[in-house]
């Protein structure tokens, strides 16, 4: 690839459990996206499309809007995280994506606990089951998360940054 440099990767983790909620989503979703809180903003992560450079990566951006974000880089299919050469990682990012790699579900929901906004459509959540869910029934649905039943109340504010 003459004219780009070598881009830094950093392994993030095995995708596959973060890869089936986007997989699920497909199957309801025309641009299936989830957004994380951080330690200094939020990320959103969405699956680059066919005629993308480098499809089906998960592209890792600020979440400010299509025209306003900031492109931290991609996860790759194996795991890696490349880092986009004209941006620099913020020193939290890495770790966040390890952590929603290796626990998706429990991450998104932590960030819904967090923020009282759903991970996968960032709509307010509007009662306590999905607030204590951290996502709405009908995201749960569509990322193939269960959805806790009526009294199922956990507890998720602590397993963000932990």
């Amino acid at each position: 690839m003459s004219g780009f440099s070598e881009r830094t990767k950093t392994a993030i983790g095995d995708l596959a459990g973060v890869m089936a909620l986007f997989d699920k989503a497909r199957q309801h979703l025309k641009a299936p996206a989830v957004v994380l809180a951080g330690e200094d903003g939020e990320l959103r992560l969405s699956l680059a499309g066919q005629g993308a450079r480098v499809p089906d990566s998960i592209n890792v951006t600020d979440n400010k809007g299509y025209d306003a974000s900031t492109w931290f880089g991609r996860i790759l299919q194996d795991g890696q995280f490349e880092a986009s050469p004209r941006v620099e990682t913020p020193p939290w990012l890495i770790d966040h994506l390890k952590r929603f790699a290796a626990e998706p579900a429990k991450v998104a929901a932590a960030h819904g606990s967090l923020t009282g906004r759903c991970a996968f459509c960032n709509r307010q959540l509007s009662d306590a089951r999905s607030t204590a869910a951290g996502f709405g029934a009908r995201c749960a649905s569509n990322f193939g998360i269960s959805y806790p039943k009526i009294g199922q109340m956990v507890k998720r504010k602590d397993d963000l940054f932990t």
